[in-house]
């Protein structure tokens, strides 16, 4: 169409491998074959703006000489044109193996993926025996094997030091209550041998820090009453290790707030109550038998 004098050098075309439509003066190949007076942009040349359609066949009479060019030029340079264009191809496919190869020096490491499998492990593990712990503390306690005899031998001694006792549907000693009675020696040696003891009430019994050691072998207790008792704080520590407490008479003791509190969040399932000490001379609460 060149060679005809159909197409000027401000016509716009397309082919394969341009991004957009240009004009032919701005192809290397056909433009030093153009006119001179082809070779200048007009300002108000604007491509098209539709998809490569079929170039209208043009009128001879209405087209403007042109510049001869022969068929076999305009061959060779489509030919060059259709090269370049291979050639592009072939170097965009060359780098193609290289960009899928680039993630994998991205890859993660092996030793970090181990790692982070050992370091999940660990987690779960410990997850496990925290629960585990957990669990085993909800659990109740088991009962202890106390012999028949030695309890029959323990609540006849009991009743003769004045002591009052429940027993359960097994017949088993289950609460103790001393009205207002001083505790001997032999008295608390024979509380400790009920070790599965649940109630327990030793108010305005006159008893004292170095006797609360003796209820350490009582882990069964439930309930507790210690009112009007001269125990300090020193007893504190022994009252904190009865797992399971869930009601705690403290009331006219010389026993602190704050060391209220540490019992309380030892033993978060059981109720504390205290109350301040009772004026000289105005009497104590005295503890209700269970």
């Amino acid at each position: 169409m060149l060679g005809e004098g159909a197409l000027a050098g401000t016509d716009w075309v397309w082919y394969e491998g341009l991004s957009e439509w240009v004009q032919i003066l701005q192809i290397e190949d056909f433009s030093t074959a153009l006119p001179s007076n082809d070779a200048v942009l007009t300002a108000d040349a604007d491509p098209p703006s539709e998809e490569p359609a079929a170039t209208p066949d043009p009128t001879p009479a209405a087209a403007a000489p042109r510049a001869a060019v022969s068929a076999s030029e305009i061959a060779e340079r489509v030919r060059r044109l259709q090269k370049g264009n291979k050639s592009a191809a072939a170097k965009a496919a060359a780098k193609q193996p290289e960009a899928e190869a680039a993630p994998a020096s991205t890859r993660i490491p092996v030793t970090q993926i181990v790692a982070v499998v050992l370091l999940m492990a660990v987690i779960a593990i410990a997850a496990f025996v925290v629960t585990s712990s957990l669990r085993k503390k909800q659990r109740p306690l088991p009962k202890e094997v106390v012999a028949k005899g030695t309890t029959l031998d323990v609540a006849k001694k009991l009743n003769e030091l004045g002591a009052h006792m429940a027993r359960d549907g097994n017949n088993e000693i289950s609460g103790i209550h001393f009205p207002s009675l001083p505790i001997s020696t032999n008295g608390w040696k024979l509380l400790s041998e009920l070790k599965n003891l649940q109630r327990l009430s030793v108010a305005n019994c006159g008893v004292t820090d170095a006797d609360l050691a003796n209820l350490k072998p009582l882990i069964h207790l439930k309930v507790l009453d210690l009112s009007d008792n001269p125990i300090t704080n020193k007893g504190v520590e022994v009252l904190k290790k009865l797992p399971e407490l869930t009601e705690l008479n403290l009331s006219n003791t010389k026993i602190t707030k704050d060391q209220v509190d540490a019992i309380k969040k030892a033993l978060p399932k059981c109720e504390v109550m205290r109350e301040a000490p009772a004026p000289p001379g105005a009497g104590g609460t005295k503890g209700a038998p269970p």
